[in-house]
């Protein structure tokens, strides 16, 4: 039989990084030509590249998109009866594909090319493998851009959390402070207020002390003014009748003179002492509205005390449970930052074996588009065989290598297929398990939010309380200080009334006094007048009738 022709043509092939992507496919092509021996004699003498031939192919978009695909014949040989004769085919799609890839920052690495008997077919391939590089580069871009987004939410949400953390610790110290103010006014309320009970107490014991004093006091004038009663009238039944007279008229002119000295101071203390007691029932009135009135706020204050004892226990409660809260939210918090850093160890791990099942895969497609083309040829060698009688024992054993080669490529897909379903089970189970991570991680915040408006509103509670209660200290001070005026004044009274008292008893035992000498000057001159107009009755001559 006469000499047959053979085309291989030729395309490099690419390995990007972890991903493993494939950027050339081996087409071998095993087509007889019609061309005689004699015919490529020369291009297999001479063994040079020859010149190279464009095509265009418009199969993804005849309207808008012209890629060119170029075939260079790199050499021509002879194998047996058979004129081999191998081109490069690069196509721009491709091309273009590898530049982005490697723009993007993909590791590109060129690995041995690979032989395909088409060229329609090499191209078709090569369109495939540009049309999924390009769909990992745009994954991989739209993957960066959402890593990139995440980073900047965390940055954010972190920044929330740590202005929060902020303001709490200066809320905590803030409190801190007004509570410590809170208790040294308190410490010094108690110690007012125990300073007043115990004058109030000293007051009362004086008081009552006066009132017993001044019975004994009363009661002794009284024996006083009894004495002098029995001794006065001792006296005058002891004195003769004329000496009681000179000394009862001495005394009267005395008395009267003196009565009348102290008659106008009377008068006088009399009208200052009416005075006084107008102030004094005033004042006492006064004195008790201010009484009420200080009881009054007592109570109110003691109610708002108890008010704010009992919103404190609550805030005191309110803030153990918030700082609960706050160490669960800080446990959560670091479970959820080691679970979500072993989902990322464990999506690298997932994305290496899909990487690499994505490379196997596209072998094992290039492997079996290999062997359909081959087995179609084989068949057709078949065929021919049949029909010429023609026995090729080495395409029958080329046929059985590469059904062995698709056999076993076959059970390495079917291997890795395996592989990927449980990777892509164990993320499954991942992405569950995130969104469940998520969800506790916001009902977190949720309760977070709501203890701390809670927080909020006991602590706006307290400054508003803590406000009234200072204003009701301020009140009670000026109450007190005015009270205590008040208390001065009445005691101040207290020894212009007993002053007062004193000279009052001895102006009336002076004046009794003054009434029995008085008595007694009266008598004893009418005694005497008695006496003298008898003895002028007697001198009288009696005239006889």
């Amino acid at each position: 039989m006469g000499r047959k022709d053979s085309q291989r043509f030729s395309i490099r092939k690419y390995s990007f990084g972890a991903a493993s992507v494939l950027l050339g496919t081996t087409i071998l092509a095993m087509g007889a030509t019609g061309v005689h021996a004699d015919e490529v004699s020369t291009s297999a003498a001479t063994d040079t590249p020859l010149s190279a031939s464009v095509l265009t192919d418009t199969a993804a978009d005849p309207a808008t998109t012209v890629d060119h695909s170029e075939k260079q014949v790199v050499s021509v040989k002879e194998e047996g009866n058979t004129t081999v004769t191998t081109s490069v085919v690069t196509t721009d799609s491709l091309e273009d594909a590898k530049t982005s890839a490697v723009k993007e920052g993909v590791e590109v690495e060129e690995t041995a090319p690979q032989t395909h008997t088409s060229l329609e077919g090499a191209i078709a391939d090569n369109h495939a493998q540009s049309k999924e590089i390009n769909t990992v580069v745009s994954d991989y871009q739209k993957a960066k851009e959402s890593h990139k987004k995440d980073v900047a939410e965390y940055d954010k949400a972190k920044a929330e959390y740590d202005a929060k953390v902020a303001e709490k610790a200066a809320a905590d110290k803030a409190n801190a402070a007004s509570k410590a103010q809170y208790d040294t006014n308190q410490a010094a309320y108690e110690k007012g207020l125990a300073k007043y009970q115990a004058d109030k107490k000293a007051y009362d014991a004086a008081l009552e002390e006066y009132n017993t004093q001044k019975l004994t006091y009363d009661s002794k004038v009284a024996e006083k003014a009894a004495a002098d009663a029995a001794n006065a009238k001792s006296e005058a039944d002891y004195k003769v009748q004329l000496a009681v007279y000179e000394t009862a008229k001495k005394n009267y002119e005395a008395a009267m003179a003196q009565y009348s000295k102290d008659k106008a101071k009377y008068d006088a203390e009399k009208e200052a002492y009416d005075a006084k007691v107008a102030e004094k029932v005033r004042t006492e009135v006064e004195n008790k509205a201010a009484q009420e009135q200080y009881e009054k706020d007592l109570v109110t204050y003691n109610a708002a005390y108890e008010k704010y004892r009992t919103d404190l226990a609550a805030y005191k409660t309110a803030k153990a449970a918030y700082d609960t809260k706050v160490a669960e939210k800080a446990a959560a918090d670091k479970a959820n930052a080691e679970a979500k850093a072993k989902y990322e160890a464990e999506m690298v791990t997932y994305n290496a074996a899909l990487s690499e099942y994505k490379a196997n895969k596209a072998i094992y497609d290039a492997t079996l588009a290999e062997y359909n083309t081959k087995k179609a040829v084989y068949d057709a060698k078949v065929a021919e065989k049949t029909q010429a009688e023609i026995t090729d024992k080495a395409a029958q054993e080329q046929y059985e290598k590469d059904l062995a080669a698709y056999n076993t490529a076959y059970e390495k897909y079917q291997t890795d297929l395996a592989t990927y379903k449980t990777a892509k089970a164990a993320y499954d189970a991942k992405v569950v398990e995130k969104a469940a991570a998520d969800a506790a991680n916001a009902e977190a915040k949720a309760k977070y939010d709501e203890e701390m408006a809670v927080y909020n509103t006991a602590k706006a509670q307290y400054d508003k309380d803590l406000q009234e209660y200072q204003a009701k200290k301020a009140q009670y001070d000026k109450d007190k200080a005015a009270y205590d005026q008040l208390v001065a004044i009445k005691a101040e009274e207290d020894a212009a009334k007993a002053k007062y008292e004193v000279e009052l008893a001895k102006y009336n035992v002076d004046l009794e006094q003054y009434g029995k000498d008085f008595a007694t000057y009266q008598t004893n001159l009418l005694n005497i007048k008695q006496l003298w107009y008898s003895t002028k009755m007697l001198k009288q001559p009696m005239i006889s009738t």
